[in-house]
């Protein structure tokens, strides 16, 4: 529900804490004790949407939003004066700039920097999370479980800013998830739309975290700026008959050594990412197009409907007619 506050400054001290949302929230109640000091600044009129498929939204439960490790997320449109700082944050904050022109910070003693309508910025887990704004602006954004399997390789992460490679797609993708959250018949089991759609969302946000870094930005990204080179030619390529063979030879490197970095870098092996990727296109064609699912498979790199439809039904939970016919039902979230 559109959670409109109205109350200027909460100040918390927690060594752990609870922040509850009800329906008619004015405020979010806390229970506090000791070591760190969170201070959130709401103005009036300031709106967010939380997406959380979980009805009591639990903020410690490890397979989060269906299995993906994501906690909460949220559609903002925030006032002038709007501040969050939180020290020795325990989760990943991921943020689109879909408005306006707010101020992050990643360190108690570093500058503000300042980001404008179209960039994302990334803070780490155990770092200083503070953005703010001195006008209004708005964004879409993410609190990832930094213990979560998916998000565990960003460990160590250097906080960064720069220019948004898919916020078309993740905002588009959150707001069908928020609508699908709403919805009275939602799968809250792990299959179903929700969960695809999770799953095509995380996967965008994965592509953003492993996009080149900028120029003179730490972390440590060539080998991972190698490999989203080889996907991204994938992507673009899924009727290609890829094989380890042709992936390697993309990137330049053997085929032990490709295997190797691909285990390292994604915790995965390189066929089952060409799987995903595929997959993520069936879904983008089911969605988008009347194409038959023979048509689908042979754009897709599968040998028959079948073959495309068994594989789906794997990664999705549920069969390919299934996500098309209840994907098309679900009504567009408007909530500006």
């Amino acid at each position: 529900m559109p959670c409109e506050s109205f109350i200027r400054i909460f100040t918390l001290t927690a060594a752990v804490h609870v922040i509850t949302l009800t329906e008619n929230s004015e405020f979010p109640m806390a229970v506090a004790t000791t070591h760190i000091t969170e201070t959130l600044i709401i103005p009036p009129g300031s709106r967010e949407l939380f997406v959380s498929f979980s009805p009591d939204r639990p903020s410690n439960e490890r397979d989060g939003w269906l299995g993906h490790g994501v906690f909460v997320a949220g559609i903002s449109e925030l006032r002038a004066g709007y501040l969050v700082r939180r020290p020795g944050c325990r989760h990943h904050f991921l943020g689109y700039v879909t408005g306006g022109a707010p101020v992050f910070r990643s360190q108690e003693e570093g500058a503000e920097e300042e980001l404008g309508a179209g960039r994302v910025f990334f803070l780490p887990a155990g770092g200083l999370h503070y953005y703010a704004g001195t006008a209004d602006f708005s964004m879409v954004w993410f609190h990832l479980d930094a213990g979560h399997g998916r998000w565990s390789h960003l460990a160590g992460r250097a906080a960064f800013r720069r220019e948004a490679r898919c916020l078309d797609e993740v905002r588009s993708l959150l707001e069908r998830a928020f609508d699908e959250s709403q919805s009275p018949t939602i799968d809250r089991s792990g299959g179903g739309v929700a969960a695809s759609l999770c799953g095509v969302l995380c996967a965008y946000m994965e592509r953003e975290l492993a996009a080149d870094a900028e120029p003179g930005a730490a972390g440590g990204l060539t080998m991972r700026a190698r490999l989203e080179r080889v996907w991204r030619e994938a992507g673009r390529d899924p009727a290609f008959g890829w094989d380890v063979a042709a992936l390697a030879r993309r990137a330049g490197m053997s085929t032990s050594h490709f295997h190797a970095a691909v285990q390292s870098v994604y915790g995965t092996s390189p066929m089952r990412i060409i799987r995903n990727l595929r997959v993520d296109r069936v879904r983008a064609l089911l969605l988008n197009t009347d194409h038959t699912l023979e048509v689908i498979a042979e754009m897709t790199g599968y040998e028959s409907a079948f073959s495309l439809s068994r594989t789906f039904k794997s990664v999705a939970g549920c069969s390919p007619r299934d996500f098309r016919s209840q994907g098309r039902s679900q009504r567009k979230v408007s909530y500006r």
